[in-house]
């Protein structure tokens, strides 16, 4: 049975082979999660969700970035794919704003907790949202500072270690 479930109408074509092997892996650890690919939240903003896995701990919300080069970014700063010839940016335009990465996951959860506290109407939200960004082939030089608000997953070796 099959515990990976993606968006009506979407298409999944940005996850590599190794990341589906690395989250089949994770889920067959963790019987009790799901996770769903590809969808738009249903909060105010309408937002593209890459992949949320949901588990007793909570809902971690994961955005990808397929980048194989090196990533240099700060937590509330630009970052930038540095390719052999250039140098060129990574951010998300939203409400005509530019969102790196981190700001990007961070603002994307809180809009998947606002829309699953709309359709609870006062219920209590049975879980949080955590926000995490994840380089499924970081290239070994990557240099990203930390933010105190989001997990960083540099690679999926270590996404038992990463997600609740």
């Amino acid at each position: 049975m099959s515990r990976i479930y993606a968006g009506i109408n979407q298409q999944i074509f940005d996850f590599t082979d190794r990341f589906y092997s690395d989250l089949i892996e994770l889920l067959n650890e963790r019987p009790e999660s799901f996770a769903m690919l590809e969808f738009v939240g249903n909060g105010p903003k309408y937002r593209q969700v890459d992949c949320i896995i949901v588990s007793p701990g909570g809902i971690d919300l994961i955005e990808i970035k397929n980048k194989k080069n090196p990533v240099i970014g700060t937590s509330d700063g630009c970052w930038y794919v540095q390719d052999r010839y250039r140098r060129y940016a990574i951010f998300n335009k939203k409400d005509g704003k530019e969102e790196n990465p981190y700001h990007q996951a961070k603002n994307t959860s809180d809009d998947l907790a606002i829309g699953i506290d709309q359709k609870l109407r006062g219920m209590p939200r049975p879980a949080s949202v955590y926000p995490c960004v994840l380089i499924p082939e970081a290239h070994p030089n990557c240099q990203i500072d930390r933010h105190h608000n989001v997990n960083l997953s540099l690679g999926t070796k270590n996404l038992t270690e990463t997600f609740r």
